[in-house]
Order: structure tokens, then sequence, then C-alpha cells
């Protein structure tokens, strides 16, 4: 990795975007918001994508006959297209041009972009040959990444009625040289149509008033049919028609108002390619026709594969793949053995009607370079742009084979050869098709190359002699006099060979064919606006080279040569305006190339266009980067700075200030550590030499700071302002969001470009200290690389820039992380980079920085408090001039659950005062005070320390371990220990490390440990610990001092990895120490770390630990049994078969006592703690100590010793034979709860279900030494009780004989809370849309006394749902809440809490906004709202199992999301049933008919059915029934299979999910993958003057399984539809009942408000 940091201001240049880089240009591949804002000057891409090849004019197209278009996907990613190919030798060359009417570059992706620009290349050679060529506008379906707003803006109009952005798609077109559009709407088909045809009415017009009267745009939208008024809007305007619609379409001429010649250029039958398998379609007689993706079998299943590794696209594997790539393409177009070829159905069409012409055969691909068969450079590379016109007949001369030759060339990469057995005679070796007019003479050059018979020119029937013959570079040059052809046409140009004999090794290879007119002379070309740009480093390089020119006919292309130390280079040919050169490396010391842009002309005459030398860069004394490793600290902190330079330093000289000192390193060294003595600004000088000079850096290295400033350091970028260059998936927000392992792996921001780019405001001036960057794999393994560059800017104003960040190669880095020296800015960019183009995929951006604002405040640092005390606090503030924004104010927070506070109040006098309350804890918290003002933010923090005298020591009279460690202390080092129980005997004044214990003085740092262990863990506040004598003593010298230097409290689980709660440095003369806890997960083990001066001998009197106050409200408890174990199989001593029984798997548990290795417990400890946190405690190991389910049908009850108001029951057990068990609570009233089933793997666990158990690493022991071969297990079950009642027991029961054991109860309970019982109306409320339902909560008393506080408050949390005031009924002793659902969508939960004295009781309410159902009689659940699938349906769509699914358990493959809603393509909406509740029908054959009842039976015109069906096609039959009894005939619909294309279907593209546990095949929740299903729907006509009630379905399709989702009803408008203004009274807003203001009213009764204030009921019908 190298890593540069830019500080010194002379290396800073002020720089934009991406300047001074060169890197590769891309095509366009673009979203709607980039075209709109799409400027020629503002895309620095532009000139490199830009064709000035006009279309050519065909001496014969075809008329009145069927035409080819293809649609072709150029390059595998729209967005990854190199603008003028590439230094590789595989890509798709079209080389059949003359069978093509049309091309379209099809492309587009909903993470890349919609519109995709035609290669400039591909438009070159496409106009050299007529054919006309389209970009794509691709609106994808939502299922593929189809988004609405694009419709919405492409339809938009301006306040002139035009549509800005078919004038700009015609602007784009024009620029970049291309003929037009092709529309693939697969988004919302059917919909607009109307609007779509003035669209392209605009963009025609536009064309036609800027006289591109030939621009284009082809339309398709699924259709077989023609769409007319699409294309009735324009007389350019082509469809490509849905595949499977060959044949004539000549019958439309008079619907469209054009002649039936016109149809063949207007409508095109599609041809899928790519599902017909290579040759695998036929082209038809009749009509014109669209091949889609011809290049699938051709080219694409070739090379796919390719494409990951670089050394396949070059070389010998590359020439291998495309000479199979042209032997597929002749098959496909000329035909070959197996398929007799497009060109059997379609002439060859051509172009050469005129002099000059010229062919070098050139196919855009080559191992070399060539200029007039000089070879001027070796390198594989394609290059579309300089494909000749290519013979348009590819036949062989019989016995010869045609091929294309790469090893040799007159001119670009290739020639083409004839090779084999020529036979005596003459042979004509068919060419070009043209139409060429000789009236002046003119000259035929031929180049060419044989080891036999020579070829003579034959044009129309004419043999060519005569000709002029020389040598260039080994090829023979043959011009031909044409003055004997005046008068005539050239209507075909041939080669005749004439061999007197037989030659079975015969070779003619061909370099150019030229027609030029005689004593020709090419007309200069001007060259414009040339601009060679490069970056050229000390190693390599790279150069942008663009120019301007207007094309004439005698131009052929441009030559591009560099020149250096090995020579002159022929680096690329191009017909463009723009070329990039890639990465070339520096050839030794060289100091630069010279560059030239050569124009070459049709007869190979040149002109230098240009020629400049470009510059290296030249070595100088090192502009110097220091870089800190942490560039702020506080006083006491040890901080890395590295200096770097330039052009390799040598020499470095480090002067350091007095507030810094130097512990590491020595100052001649490139990297050093120092240390901060004092808080302020470090100005640090370095001076760094080379052999060129030195250079000095002096400037500010680092900050120090105090505490409290030191808290003011923080990741600034979360909540700013960001924005990018463009997001293709995610969007720049997520970077700033403080989530970097976001739940879903689209929540980033995404780009592909060469230099994508983010920018963050950090609304007001910050010192920026370094960086963070969160990469792709990050989170996600695979996919997309992580960046190989990036860069960080920072600006003061938005535009101007300064590079602070330089890394590269950093891609194995998961998290790039970025250190600098203290830097002021308010804009930072962060700008990953690379010379070619790749996908960005980032999920954080972390700044850290410190505000510097100039107001200040002032807070206390410590308060102590009781628990559960309030204290008034005040914050003093001095705004220091700053002037008060609108969002003025001060704003509290805290981590710590131990202290809550109020909202502060500003006395308007520099003050703000909030109260502050203690929880019932102990212990240290920390609480955050910020001042807002405008985007300025200070931040003070106060400790408080909560305390009481009623806290216990947990520490008396146990017993501590002593760790004296060998070495300085380190994780795993050696230590001896013992016990004492000195230190925790009350004793605080007293030496507790006596003489005895310790012989040896302490040599090595923090060496000395008193480590206390509890198995229960410990929950504790603080910890105290006392020093005899004033922490003095003497040392082994017998010299007085300080004994202990430092002592540390730390925490641990596994007495292993530590955690320091708070470190005393620096001890003098102290005797007492206090270190509050602040709060944290309960721990095992507890640490006095001491820290003995050297030679001193330990010293400790007292430890103690004092643990929390019980806190209020429920926990979690052991429960004791008192009644129901049945057997003793945990031994506590030896012999294990005295103190056990061994009948669990032939053996028994065991403590420690007993053996170390896999045991329960310990023996003076019963308590087990799970990997849940849910502390259990094992019966007396002495007595029967667990409970043994071993017989069918018998009820097996645990008693408890004492009743327990609990939550929830967690049971301990497992099981050694898998059976189900079920387990009900017994409550004191003698009620029983539901029944509860345990179903819980065997206890013998392999590695594949661990996760399963919450208890592992347990062996049994089967005798005194055998163990048994397999590990055991225990589970963890959590049964839900009812709180409100008293628990008394659990029992257990099984149906099938069960091996099922219970070893201990716990329970979440409060024993010292409420006694008030609550309990509401529902467990969930469920409201329909924009109404109001009221929750119901009723208390009992239970016997506690009312206090003057009673009272009730809800809070939900969610969204779409506000709650009302609440309302008591004492009498009913009732609480009523008013829940409203503001719209059709709302979830979360309500928590309703009940405040009585110094108590509270809370119950929770689920509330679901649902829109209520329409119809009733819904049987079957087939959609899986959760996982296991088994477990959220009753019913499979099939006879296998697959059920559908929700976006709640994968979003990708869903059938519909929470709102239950699904819009078909006919734009229907359907409301699924609830997913929780029937809501299907799934019909069997020959059954009685199943029917759906209308809730609100009403007149209706239509009834539209959402259906599905698996296992082939099925006919269903409907009839539908009236409120008064009537009937209507039966119909039938015929729904498809639910496996197949988009064609006709409702809802295409979702997934479905296997729900059946008894498949050898599929596992639950096992997802088919293919996305490839569908659902249909159905409109029934209804008789609109009776009220429709209900319809059924029948069905007698054998092994078929229908099934309806849904149904819609298409109401009859009538009576009211709207509310009017009542008079000169206009109105002011519509009420439901409810009273929520509603937007547009439907039907039901409505209270309308006036503008005089009046109101009245009104109804709408």
């Amino acid at each position: 990795m190298r890593f540069k940091h830019q500080i010194l201001a002379t290396a800073c240049a002020l720089t934009a975007i991406a300047s001074g880089y060169a890197q590769q240009p891309y095509g366009g591949c673009w979203f709607p918001d980039e075209v709109i804002n799409w400027s020629a000057s503002t895309d620095a891409d532009a000139k490199f994508n830009r064709s000035r090849i006009p279309l050519q004019t065909r001496i014969d197209n075809n008329a009145g006959r069927g035409q080819v278009e293809t649609a072709t996907i150029t390059n595998k990613m729209c967005s990854m297209t190199p603008s003028q190919g590439d230094n590789n030798f595989l890509a798709y060359q079209p080389t059949y041009w003359q069978y093509m009417e049309k091309f379209i570059n099809w492309g587009g992706a909903g993470n890349e972009g919609i519109f995709v620009l035609p290669p400039a290349g591909t438009i070159d050679a496409a106009h050299l040959n007529g054919v006309k060529i389209l970009g794509t506008l691709f609106f994808m379906p939502r299922t593929i990444g189809g988004r609405d707003g694009w419709i919405e803006a492409m339809l938009t109009k301006d306040e002139n009625g035009k549509y800005p952005y078919a004038v700009k798609m015609y602007e784009i077109a024009k620029y970049f040289g291309f003929d037009g559009w092709f529309i693939n709407k697969e988004l919302d088909n059917g919909k607009r149509v109307n609007e779509w045809s003035d669209f392209i009415k605009c963009f025609s017009e536009t064309a036609d008033a800027a006289g591109d009267t030939y621009m284009e745009i082809q339309w398709y939208d699924a259709s077989g049919d023609p769409t007319i008024n699409i294309l009735k809007s324009h007389r350019n305007t082509s469809q490509f028609l849905e595949y499977n619609s060959t044949g004539d379409k000549s019958s439309y001429a008079s619907q469209l108002g054009c002649t039936a010649e016109d149809i063949y250029h207007r409508l095109y039958a599609g041809i899928e390619c790519s599902q017909a398998g290579l040759y695998g379609f036929s082209v038809p007689s009749a009509g014109s026709i669209a091949l889609f993706t011809p290049e699938q079998h051709t080219y694409k299943v070739l090379t796919d594969g390719l494409w990951s590794d670089p050394t396949n696209i070059v070389g010998q594997k590359a020439y291998d793949i495309q000479a199979e790539v042209f032997e597929r393409e002749y098959n496909t177009w000329a035909g070959g053995s197996s398929f007799s070829g497009i060109s059997s159905k379609v002439s060859a069409m051509s172009t050469i009607s005129s002099m000059p012409f010229t062919s070098s055969f050139s196919v855009g691909l080559g191992k070399h370079r060539f200029v007039k068969g000089e070879k001027m450079n070796t390198q594989d590379w394609n290059a579309t742009s300089v494909q000749s016109i290519l013979p348009h007949w590819r036949s062989n001369v019989d016995g010869m084979t045609f091929a294309y030759d790469y090893d040799d060339a007159y001119n670009h990469g290739n020639c083409v050869k004839l090779t084999g057995t020529l036979s005596a005679g003459n042979h004509t070796w068919r060419l070009f098709k043209s139409k060429i007019a000789v009236s002046n003479g003119g000259v035929i050059r031929l180049v060419y190359k044989t080891n036999g018979a020579a070829p003579s020119v034959k044009v129309s029937d004419t043999t060519l002699s005569g000709a002029k013959t020389s040598t260039n570079n080994g090829w023979t040059v043959a011009e031909y006099d044409l003055a004997s052809l005046n008068g005539q046409t050239i209507s075909e140009i041939d080669l005749l060979l004439n061999a007197t004999a037989d030659n079975s090794n015969y070779e003619l290879k061909l370099g150019e064919l030229s027609v030029l007119p005689a004593n020709y002379n090419p007309a200069v070309l001007p060259v414009k606006d040339i601009e060679f740009k490069g970056n050229l480093n000390d190693k390599d390089g790279d150069l942008r080279l663009s120019w301007s020119y207007d094309y004439n006919t005698d131009f052929d292309h441009f030559d591009i040569f560099v020149t250096n130390a090995k020579g002159r280079k022929l680096v690329g040919q191009t017909r463009g305006e723009g070329f990039y050169v890639p990465r070339f490396s520096r050839e030794g010391n060289e100091k630069s190339i010279k560059v030239e842009l050569v124009t070459v002309m049709k007869d190979g005459s040149t002109q230098v266009a240009k020629s400049q030398d470009m510059d290296f860069h030249i070595a100088a004394a090192p502009v110097i980067s220091v870089t800190p490793m942490k560039s702020y600290a506080k006083v006491g902190e040890v901080i890395t700075l590295t200096a770097s330079g330039s052009d390799n330093p040598t020499t470095y000289a480090w002067t350091l200030p007095s507030s810094v000192k130097l512990v590491k390193g020595d100052l001649a060294d490139a990297s050093i550590q120092v240390e901060a003595l004092a808080e302020g600004r470090q100005n640090i000088t370095v001076k760094v030499g080379n052999s060129y000079g030195t250079s000095t850096f002096n400037d500010i290295a680092f900050d120090v700071f105090s505490d409290v400033a030191y808290k003011e350091v923080y990741n600034a970028a979360i909540g700013k302002n960001i924005s990018c260059g463009r997001a293709v998936t995610g969007k720049a927000d997520y970077l700033i969001d403080g989530d970097s392992k976001p739940s879903n792996k689209d929540f980033c921001w995404s780009d592909i470009s060469t230099n994508p780019y983010v920018i963050v405001d950090l609304k007001t001036p910050h010192t920026v200290y370094d960086f963070a960057v969160y990469d792709n794999h990050s989170l996600i393994k695979g996919g997309e690389d992580n960046i190989a560059n990036y860069r960080i800017l920072v600006s003061d104003n938005g535009s101007e820039w300064k590079e602070i960040v330089n890394a590269t190669n950093v891609s194995d880095e998961n998290i790039h992380r970025a250190h600098i020296v203290p830097t002021v800015a308010r804009y930072v960019k962060l700008q990953p980079y690379s010379d070619k183009r790749f996908t960005c995929r980032l999920y954080e951006f972390e700044i850290t920085a410190r505000d510097n604002s100039r107001i200040t405040i002032e807070a206390p640092h410590t308060i102590n408090l009781e628990p559960k005390e309030t204290q008034t606090i005040t914050v003093a503030y001095n705004m220091n001039g700053e002037e008060v924004a609108d969002n003025f104010g001060l704003s509290l927070s805290s981590e710590s659950s131990y202290i809550t506070f109020t909202e502060p109040k500003n006395d308007g006098n520099g003050h703000f005062t909030f109260d502050v309350t203690a929880a019932k804890k102990i212990g240290k918290a920390e609480l955050t005070v910020a001042l807002q003002n405008g985007e300025a933010k200070r931040q003070t923090f106060i400790d408080f320390i909560l305390d009481s005298k009623d806290v216990a020591n947990s520490l008396n009279g146990t017993e501590a371990e002593m760790r004296k460690f060998n070495e300085d202390y380190v994780a795993g080092a050696t230590y001896d220990s013992q016990k004492t129980g000195n230190l925790t005997d009350g004793d605080t004044t007293t030496e507790g490390l006596t003489e005895e214990m310790y012989e040896d003085p302490c040599i090595s740092r923090n060496d000395l440990w008193a480590v206390f262990t509890n198995p229960r863990r410990f929950s504790l506040g603080k910890v105290k610990v006392f020093i005899p004598a004033g922490n003095k003593g003497v040392n082994s010298n017998d010299k007085e001092g300080y004994v202990n230097n430092a002592i540390s409290i730390r925490t641990s689980n596994d007495g292993l990895n530590w955690n320091i709660v708070e470190s005393f440095d620096n001890l003098k003369d102290v005797s007492e120490l206090t270190c509050y806890l602040p709060e944290a997960d309960p721990f095992t083990y507890l640490a006095v770390v001491c820290d003995v001066n050297t030679y001193f001998y330990p010293s400790l009197a007292e430890v103690e630990a004092y643990a929390q106050l019980e806190a209020d409200g429920p926990k979690v408890v052991p429960v004791a049994i008192a009644n129901g174990f049945n057997y003793d199989i945990i031994a506590e001593e030896r012999p294990v078969e005295d103190h056990a029984e061994l009948e669990f798997s032939y053996g028994c548990f065991y403590t420690s006592n007993v053996n170390n290795d896999f045991a329960i417990s310990s023996p003076d400890s019963r308590i087990i703690v799970t990997k849940n946190g849910t502390t259990f405690e094992l019966a007396d190991y002495t007595q029967k100590n667990v409970l043994f389910v071993e017989n069918k049908n018998t009820d097996y009850t645990l008693e408890f010793a004492e009743p327990i108001p609990a939550e929830e029951i967690y049971v301990l057990c497992n099981c050694t034979s898998t059976r189900e068990i079920t387990a009900t609570i017994k409550y004191e009233d003698g009620s029983v709860s539901e029944e509860f089933i345990i179903d819980v793997p065997r206890s013998d666990y392999d590695t594949d279900n661990i996760d399963e158990f919450a208890i592992t690493d347990l062996k049994v022991l089967e005798d005194e030494t055998t163990f048994g071969n397999k590990k055991h297990g225990m589970n963890e079950v959590a049964i839900k009780a009812n709180a409100e009642k008293n628990a008394v027991a659990v029992n257990f029961r099984a149906s099938k004989s069960p091996e099922f054991w219970v070893f201990g109860i716990s329970a979440l309970a409060d024993m010292n809370g409420s006694k008030i019982r609550l309990t509401p109306s529902v467990a969930t409320l469920k409201i329909a849309p924009e109404s109001t339902e009221n929750l119901v909560v009723t208390y009992n008393m239970n016997g506690e006394t009312r206090e003057a506080n009673f009272s009730a408050d809800a809070e939900f949390a969610g969204e779409g749902v506000i709650l009302g005031e609440i309302t008591e009924d004492e009498a009913a002793c009732t609480f009523t809440v008013p829940v409203t659902a503001l719209s059709d969508k709302g979830n979360g939960e309500i928590t309703f809490t009940v405040t009585n004295g110094e108590f509270a009781k809370v119950c929770k309410v689920k509330v679901s906004v649902e829109k209520p159902s329409e119809f009733t009689g819904w049987k079957h659940d087939v959609i899986a709202e959760s996982t296991p699938s088994n477990e959220f349906t009753t019913k499979y769509l099939d006879k296998d199992g697959w059920v559908l699914y929700t976006s709640a358990v994968k979003e990708e493959g869903a059938v519909a999301g929470d709102d239950r809603t699904i819009v078909t393509s006919k734009g229907t909406v359907f409301t699924l049933e609830p997913y929780d509740a029937p809501n299907a029908l799934r019909l069997d054959a020959y059954d009685d008919p199943a029917e759906l009842t209308a809730v609100n039976p009403s007149l209706c015109e239509r009834l539209h059915i959402l259906a599905i069906s698996a296992n082939g096609d099925c006919d269903v039959e409907v009839t539908v029934g009236y409120e008064d009894g009537s009937t209507d005939e039966p119909q039938t619909i015929t729904i498809q299979d639910w496996y197949g294309d988009a064609t006709g279907t409702a809802l295409h593209g979702f997934d479905r999910i296997f729900a059946s546990d008894s498949s050898w095949s599929y596992d639950v929740d096992d997802f088919d993958g293919q996305n490839n299903f569908r659902l249909f729907e159905f409109a029934i006509n209804l008789d609109a003057t009776k009220k429709f009630q209900k319809v059924g379905f029948q069905h007698s399709t054998n092994r078929t399984y229908p099934t309806i989702l849904a149904l819609a009803k298409e109401e009859k408008t009538s009576g009211i539809d709207s509310i009017e203004s009542d008079g000169d009274k206009t109105i002011e807003a519509v009420y439901n009942i409810q009273g929520i203001e509603v937007k547009n009213p439907t039907s039901g009764l409505y209270i309308v408000r006036y503008s005089d204030g009046s109101t009245r009921k009104v109804i709408i019908k």
C-alpha cells in the first residue's frame, strides 16, 4: 500500500474533481437526471464518445422486401464500455453489416443506467456500411430495478408544452452522431400511450426542424400487435414487435397512412435468438425481423466466463475463441452446413457508390499495429472504429479456405487470406458490391502477397490488365488505370485467379483494395481544438488526447504515435475525436515522450495534425508529508509521527517543542514516537533531504486537549449534508448515517465510474483529524472488489479543493483509515479512483473532527446523587459574539440508564436548567450536554456518581486468588498463585499481604493481581481498595518510598480477556481508592491489579465490592422447586455410583469436584448461566435434582416453593430421544395456561446444530473412569405466562414414549412491583385505514391503595398511527385511549403505563392498520410472512409443498410487501388478505363450488380475479351471484401454469419457498431461486343493475391446483361523485366521521367545513 498525505502549502494545489488525471473514458450509460443535465461542455468524455462519420447512402436498400435489424449487447456491462476499444483481443465485432438495416445498441440496467449510447466506434462502422444505429432507453420492470419516477419525469412538459427529455434526447443523438433511440418500455405497459405518442412527436419535430429528418424512434412495449397511436406520431417511428409475431404486416399501411413498402421499415417481428440457441431460429419469408441478441450464442456464451481473469482476453486463448466467434457469425449470416443463413433471405447491401473508396479489410482487432506493411507495435487490441468495409461476399474459392490473418497486415491489424489447393484454371473471388460511375478515369489499387498465381482485378464483367506494380514492405502494390471504363458503372469488384497448374499449398493475402480518382490529391482535413493531456509521474503515465474535425470523403482515420527511448510506436487508431492511451511504463529516466496525431487519408497519405513533447515528473528536493497515527490526544498519550517525501528521501531531522517528549526512535529516523506533555497545538519541524536537496516541514502535527475538549472530537459526518456524482445503488446518505454494518447490503452508496465521489458538508468549519471508509468487504464477502485507490480533499467553500490524502493499492483493506495533521475545512470530498471504470460500493464514511465554534459552555464536572434522588442542574453559556440561530438550544443525552433528565429550560440570561433523577442504582453515569446554534455545536460532559449507605459489600468473607506474574503482564503470561482471606476480613488498615506470602519484591509491570470469582456473576456499582501505611514502605534495598505506582480495576467473563474499568496512576500518599463502575453487563471475575514500584514488596489491606441495589421491575430469578424432581443424575463426589444414578445416557453428570473437564458446575455452586444470559439454580446435588419425563400419557409436575407472578417461565432441559412434550403452567387460582409444545433436539449434539443449545460441552461418566464418547448440551425454552396471576407449578406430558429431562426452572417476574393487574381489551388492535378504534385497558387494584398520583399514560412506537386523549371510567375501572390510523399503512406497539405511588405497571398492545376484508370465505393460508414457512401457512399451492412469501421473509422474489398490495400489469390494485389469516382459496378438482361472499354487496360493473395455477394450465368455472338470489351463466377462465415468461401475466418475476417437512428433495424454507413465477388477472363482466353478492369457483382438471388469491370490485359510478361549494361559501376541508381530514373522499359519510366556519354532513354514494 502506498499512502501519501500532502500537507505543505506549496505542495497542495487547489484542484477540481479529477483534474490532472487522465483516466479511461467510457461510453454513456446514464440515468434520467444525468441526461436532462447533460452538456457536451461539461461531459469530460464527450469527445471520446462522438462519431463524426455520417450515415452513408446505400445503393440498394432492399426496397419492398423484408429487412433485418439487430438488438445487440455490444459489451458485457453497458457502463463498462470503453469509448474506443481497449488493449485486449476480445470484443464483439459485428462484421455482417451488409445484411442489416438497423442496429440497436441494446442495454440498460437498474444499477448502471437506462439511457445507453452506442459506442462511437460501433457508430463509425455502422455508418460506413449504411446502417442506422439507435441508442436504447430501457424502462425495465420494477422487479429488476424499474422506478416509477422515471416515466413521470420523462412525460413532464415545460412551460412551452414541450417535453424537455425529448429535446435533450435529440441533442444527445445529434452530438454523438447516432440516428435516434429505441424505447424499450417494459414498465407499466399499455399506460399513457397518448402521452408517449406526443413525446415521440416532440422528438421527431425537433429533429426535423434542425434538418435531421432521418432521426428515428423505435418503440417496444411487449405487444405482438402494432401500437397504432405510437406509430402515427411520426413517419419515422417504428416498432419492435413481441416474439412470435412474424409475417406480412403490409395490411397495417392504411392505418398508418403509409405505403406497404414503408411497412418493411417500420414493423419488425422480434426473434429471441438467446432462447433459440445457436442457429435455432428461422428467417421468415415475409415481413421484417428484429434479431434480439444474435451475438448470444456466437460470442457471449464463448466469452462470458473469461473476463474475471485478464490473461484470458489476450494471447492464444483469446485468438482461438475469436476464430470460433467469426466461424459462428459466418454460419449465422452467410450459412453453414446446418443453417441456411440470413443471407438466403436478405440480399447484401452496399454503400460503395463513388470514389474514393478504400478497404484494408480490418475487422477491428489485432495482435500488432501495421502502417503500410510495417509493424509499428506489438500488442493485442480492439477498435471497432477502424473496421473497414469488409467484402460483401466471403464464400470461399473452391478448395480454398477464407480466414483473417493477424500476424501480417498492410494496415491496422489484419489482412484476409485464401489458403489451400488452387486448381488449374480461372477462379473468381467475389468481394464487393458497388455502383461507381467512371467518367474521368481513376485507379484501382490492390495490395497483396501470394506464393503463386497473382490475382487480377475484375470489375463487373471486365478483367483489368496492365497494372503498374511496386513493392512496399514485402507487399505487392498493383494499380489499374480505369480510363478504359469511362462512361461505365462498376457494379461489382472481384478478383480473378488464373492458375496454369494445380497448387496444393496456395496462399493469397489481401492487404488493401482502393478505388481512387485519377491524379488523386486529397483535400486537407482541418483538425482543431487539439488537446493532449497526460498524467506522467516518475514511474508511468497515461494520455487523453482530443480534437475536433469535420468529416470529408477523403478522410480515412487518425493514427496516434508515441516516441520514447525505445523508438516510435503506433499506439492507436480511430475515426473519432478522442483517444485514450492506457497506462505505460517510463523507460529508464527518460524526461519526455513525443506524441503525434496523424491524419490518414483514403489513399494512405498523411498529415501531422499535432506533435507535442509530454514531460515526465522531474526529480527535485522532497515534497514532505507528515503522517501522525493519531492527530489529537490528551496529556500523556504517545503519538507516532512519520515523515515521508517524494524522490527517495534519505535524511531526516526532527525538532520538537518543549511540550513534546521523544519516547522512542531517534530524531534522525523517518518515524518517531513522542509523548504529549502539555495541552495545545503542537508545532513540529522536520527536515527531509534527498540527492536533489532538502525541504522543511514546520507546522501543526497534532493537537493536545483537556479531557472535556477531547470528548468534543467526534464523527462529525453524522447528520450533515452529503451529495454525490450519482448513486446507482443505495444513496449517499447511507455513508453518514452512523451504521457501518447495516442489515441490508443495499444500504450503501454505489457508483460505476473511474472517479466517483461524495462531498460531505460539515456545515461549519471543523478541525479534521482522521477518516474511516467502510468498503464493500467490510460487510459482505464476495461481489464487487474493494476500491483500489482513493483521495480525500478538503475545501472552505466547496469549489476550491486541497488534496490531503492519496491512498493507493488498498483493495486488501476492508476498512480504510487515514490520519492527517489537523486541518481546518468545511467540505470533505471522498473520491475513489482508477484508470479504468469500476464498481464502488461503500457503507460508511467517518470524519473525525471538532467544531470550531466560539461559543463556550460551563457545567459542573461531577455531581453526587443518592439512588432515586433528583437534582436541578445549571449550565452556563456565553455566545462570545455569535448570533443566536433559530435552532439555538441545549440537548442532553446519555448512554446510561442510571439517570433520566427533563427538557432543559433557557432563562434567556446565559443559563439552562434541567432536573436529573438517579435510578435505583449505584455507579457512574455520564451525561452529554450539547449546545446547538445553527450548525455549530459545543458540548461538555457531567459525571454523576450514584452511591448509597444501604449497599452491601459482596466480598466480605470471600477469598482472593493472588497472582504474581513472573514477567511484565501480558495475556497468557505465567504466574504463581495462592489464596487469602486477609483482603476481605473487614480490616482496612492492616497489611493483608504478609512477608510469609511474598518473600521476593516485585520487579515487573502490573505483576500483582488480586482476583475475585463469582460463578453467579458480579453486578457491582462500586469497588474500594484500601492501602496500608499511606502506600509507604521499604524496598529490598532498605530504601523508603511509595509501594504502588498504579492500581487498576479490571473485569472479565473468562479470566483471560480483561476490561480495564479505571486506572489510578502515579500514586503517592494514599490510603483509599474508590472506583465507581459505569453501567455494564454482569461479569464473573473482578481483579485489583497492582503495578508495584520496582523492588518494593506487595501491599494491600482490603478490597470491598458493592453490589447493585435490587432494581425495580421484572428480572430473571431462579425458581426454587418444592416437589417433582425424581432422579439424582449429578454426582458431587466420587465414587460416582454412590452419589448419582447412572440413568442419563448410561451415565451421570458431575461437578468439578469429580473432574474439571466437561463438568456441569462447581461443587460449591449450583448456578448455571446460559449463553442467553439466563441464570438457573440446580437442585441440591445430594438430593433428587432432575425431573425425568419417562412415560407417555403421564403428568409430571414441578411444584414451586412459593407462588410467583411470572411474565415468562424458562425451562432448562434436554432429551435423549426426540419427542414433542406438552407443557402447561398452573396458577394459584386453579386455572391452567394454554399448552406449549417443547420440541428440542437430542442432547448429543454435533457441530452442525451446536447453536441450538444454551449450554454445551458437557459429558457423562459411565463409571469411575469411563466418559461417554459424546458431548451433551442443554436447551433453554421460554414459555409465555400471565403475570396477572401467580404461577405455582409447571406440568409436562408426552403423548409418545419420551426421554425428556428438566434440570431447573427460572422466571421473569417483578417480585417487588405493583400488585395492580392490567387487562387490555385485545392483544392486537386492528384498525381500518383512516378510522379510529378504542383501546380499553381494565385495571384491578388487587388490594393496592390508590395513591394521589394514580394515572395512565400511553406511548406508541411505530408509524402511521396517533393516540388520542386517555379517559378513565373509575366506576368501571377502565382507561380508554382512541387509536387513529392516519392512512392505509401503519403498525407498531402501544406501551400502556399505570403509575401509582412509586410503582408503575405496564402492558403492551400491538397495533396493525389493515384494510378490512371485502370478502369472506377465504379458507387457506398460502403466503408465508415469516419462517419456518410451514408454521406460517396451512396449505400448499401444489402437490409438493411450495408456497409464496412476503418481503418480510426475503425482499427478492417476494410476491408482496407489508401493505399486501399487488398492482398488476393492467394497473388493477389488489389487496391480499392478512398474511396471518386465511388468504386464499385453493381449489381441488371435482369439489363443490367454493364461494367468496362480499361483505358489502354493491352495484358493480366488473369483478377482477387474481389467480395462480400450479402443475399445469387449468380451466376454472366462475359463477357470479347477486343479492336478489339470481346468478349469471357460469364463465370459464383459463389460468396458465405458474412458471414461464411474462407474456400475458398480471405479475411476473417472483419466487416461491418450500413449506413441507416431508420431502427428500427440499428442506423447509428452501427457495426455488428462479424468480420466474407469475400471476394472472381475469375480468368478469357483471350486471350493474343488481348488487353483486358472491362468486363461486369450481374446476375439474385432475392434477392441477388453481388458487384464487384476491378479488377486486369495479363498482358502478353513480349518485354524488364529488363535494361542491355551497353558494358563496368555499370548502375549507373534508373530514371523515372520525374527524380525520380526507383529501380524496370516495363513497361514505363525510363532514364538510366551509369558509364561514359552518359545517354539514354529506353522503357520497
